[in-house]
């Protein structure tokens, strides 16, 4: 389509874990959805979106904690050389998380050159 893109999928990752001790480190569930909306006489202008989930599994279903992030932005395709991208990524880990040390808001600015 022209105009616009509409995206999702869903992820599940089973616990390969022989010892009933523990669980796979990469076990659990999640979804990411994203989206772009082109416009501009000649589609150069977009604007982005994409937002992620993810649930580790735990031996213990209470332990289990959410981690997602999500990103908005813009881009200006320039001419055919030349791409500029600014974005914002919000990434929120629940507390006790063990991807929480990621918590936090990014700023990007950045060009892309092709030639």
């Amino acid at each position: 389509m022209p105009s616009f893109l509409l995206s999702a999928q869903y992820i599940k990752s089973d616990d390969t874990a022989r010892n009933s001790n523990y669980v796979s480190s990469q076990a659990g569930d999640g979804f990411s959805a994203n989206g772009e909306y082109r416009f501009g006489n000649e589609k150069q202008f977009r604007a982005i979106a994409r937002y992620d989930t993810w649930t580790d599994e735990k031996l213990n279903s209470a332990e289990e904690r959410d981690d997602s992030s999500y990103i908005v932005g813009g881009v200006w395709q320039q001419n055919k050389n030349v791409q500029w991208v600014a974005n914002v990524i919000v990434t929120d880990n629940e507390a006790g998380s063990d991807r929480q040390k990621y918590n936090g808001t990014a700023y990007m600015f950045t060009a892309q050159v092709e030639f």
